[in-house]
């Protein structure tokens, strides 16, 4: 198990304004300890609602991570180190992708066809 050490807010910008609260904490892999591993566990634009979420996260407080098998310092909060997430924004973005494809070959056809049917001059 993993306990945080110590909490804090920080402001992060990702294009817009967002507070985050980043846990340091300290566990154990193989008898080895390893500390001071910073953990982003919640995010958001409203400072205050940051600071609400601060309080589920106190020093001593005890959570499950998942450590990477060939680099214990490399933890996550899921099983898959984010990489679900990033398959589900992939599978999203593809149809919109292809119909931003779709729209601007229309577009150039069109404007070719335009151009073949106005009379020279």
């Amino acid at each position: 198990m993993t306990e945080v050490v110590a909490t804090r807010i920080e402001s992060t910008r990702l294009g817009t304004l967002d507070w985050s609260l980043l846990v340091d904490c300290a566990y154990e892999v193989g008898g080895a300890r390893h500390e001071n591993i910073e953990l982003n566990v919640f995010h958001d634009v409203d400072r205050a609602v940051t600071e609400e979420a601060r309080n589920a996260w106190p020093v001593g407080r005890r959570f499950t991570i998942f450590v990477h098998p060939d680099d214990p310092r490399s933890v996550s909060r899921v099983a898959d180190g984010g990489r679900q997430a990033a398959a589900v924004v992939a599978a999203l973005l593809t149809p919109l992708a292809l119909a931003f494809a779709t729209f601007a070959t229309l577009l150039v056809r069109r404007s070719r066809t335009a151009k073949r049917r106005s009379p020279a001059r």
